[in-house]
């Protein structure tokens, strides 16, 4: 995963870039969250040491991209945070 260093969102995190670089991460100042983005650089994970949150992206008829967050169940797994420093 490339690393694209730091970025700045606001409390919510919505907003969020949707897409980066093609197999990429963004963290938080605060080392709060870590955006995950996939080979196509889309966003499919937002990462906290709280929870993990993925996106679903539906693409509509004229081709616009709705991303729909939900939350995994249960605790985040050990491996994503030592990955993080969590």
């Amino acid at each position: 995963m490339k690393d694209n260093g730091v970025i700045k969102v606001n409390k919510s995190g919505s907003d969020r870039p949707l897409n980066s670089t093609p197999n990429s991460v963004y963290k938080t100042a605060n080392g709060e969250h870590v955006f995950v983005y996939d080979g196509d650089g889309k966003l499919i994970y937002d990462l906290s040491r709280q929870r993990v949150k993925a996106f679903k992206i539906n693409v509509s008829p004229a081709g616009k991209e709705f991303f729909k967050d939900y939350k995994l169940d249960g605790a985040v797994p050990d491996f994503i945070k030592n990955e993080f420093g969590w």
